[in-house]
């Protein structure tokens, strides 16, 4: 709803799919985000292989995470 009210639909888009088999080419974004799901991954070095294959060079990933229930 925000993305569409600031006129932002044609460049940005959602898309809800596994972390681990990313459905896109390598180098696609100068920017890939995850918030909140770095509990969530049962295998992150495949995750993380996948965000690499995904960025492009020189793009940058940001992660936000939660330690609840990892420190448990």
């Amino acid at each position: 709803q925000n993305r569409d009210k600031a006129g932002l639909s044609g460049k940005i888009m959602y898309k809800q799919v596994s972390a681990e088999a990313l459905p896109f080419p390598e180098n696609s974004f100068d920017i890939v985000v995850s918030n909140a799901s770095l509990h969530l991954w049962k295998d992150p070095v495949k995750v993380f292989n996948e965000i690499a294959r995904v960025t492009a060079p020189g793009g940058w990933f940001r992660a936000n995470g939660t330690l609840k229930g990892i420190l448990a």
